[in-house]
């Protein structure tokens, strides 16, 4: 069993995990022309080779199916994201990035990637790895008890 200092070390951390990744989206609002929740989405749906079905990001994303096609409607609107029936499941719908998609998400990226890169800049290398692999335990700690057992 942990001692009280360390649950609530653990606490504080990940609140102060919490606030700075807020701040991060924050800062990062105007990159792209989409929000970093936008660009989250965009991001997982590129990073399938042939889109991503609906169903899959309503997990990943771990929110309701309502939330998710709540999400997605703007980035439909703006012509980034399209719905197609799933080749797999009638019923399914798999989403895909159009061109403009593609687009918003890669100037996302490079402005994002260079805010990044800042931040990391910021950890010295020789302790950078260590900085990732205890991020990582942690994620899947938490992950475990929230119910996320795929994360990280």
């Amino acid at each position: 069993m942990r001692r009280a200092t360390d649950i609530r070390d653990a606490y504080v951390l990940m609140r102060d995990v919490a606030r700075v990744a807020r701040l991060f989206q924050q800062e990062n609002v105007y990159c792209g022309g989409v929000t970093f929740l936008q660009f989250t989405i965009l991001d997982h749906v590129n990073e399938g080779s042939n889109g991503l079905e609906l169903a899959e990001l309503h997990d990943l994303l771990a929110v309701e199916k309502s939330t998710t096609t709540r999400l997605i409607e703007p980035l439909i609107e703006k012509g980034f994201l399209l719905k197609v029936p799933s080749a797999r499941d009638a019923r399914a719908i798999r989403l895909g990035l159009t061109a403009a998609g593609k687009k918003a998400h890669k100037e996302y990226w490079e402005c994002m990637a260079g805010n990044l890169g800042r931040a990391i800049a910021q950890i010295p290398a020789a302790q950078y790895e260590q900085v990732k692999e205890a991020l990582r335990l942690f994620v899947r700690a938490v992950g475990r008890l929230s119910g996320d057992r795929a994360c990280c």
